[in-house]
């Protein structure tokens, strides 16, 4: 069972690179997701580790398209989202929701594809 280590600070860092199978992040901006990553893996060149290592990223603002691929391009192998800005936009009746969710999928999800 591979694992995971969290945290952004540098010692979290430097321990995820050291230990883990894979990094998992909090809520941050693709910008410092990207930063993050690319910190890991100077880390673990540093200290000679290949091979695979799992990059679970949680983008709370830049996560279109776009930003969805620039974390690909940095090195996340999973990305964690949700509707929820889809979800602010339409209000609060079950029809609102599922068509946020459609939405969701329709602008983020087969882009992706």
């Amino acid at each position: 069972m591979p694992i995971l280590v969290g945290g952004h600070s540098e010692a979290a860092l430097a321990r995820a690179a050291r230990i883990g199978d894979g990094w998992i992040s909090a809520n941050l901006a693709v910008d410092d997701l990207e930063r993050d990553i690319a910190r890991l893996g100077a880390l673990r060149a540093d200290l000679g580790r290949t091979g695979p290592f799992t990059v679970c990223a949680t983008p709370v603002s830049g996560a279109g398209v776009a930003g969805l691929r620039r974390l690909g391009a940095a090195g996340a192998t999973d990305v964690y989202l949700s509707p929820t800005g889809f979800l602010a936009a339409e209000g609060r009746s079950v029809g609102s929701r599922i068509d946020a969710v459609r939405r969701f999928a329709d602008e983020i999800i087969d882009p992706l594809r």
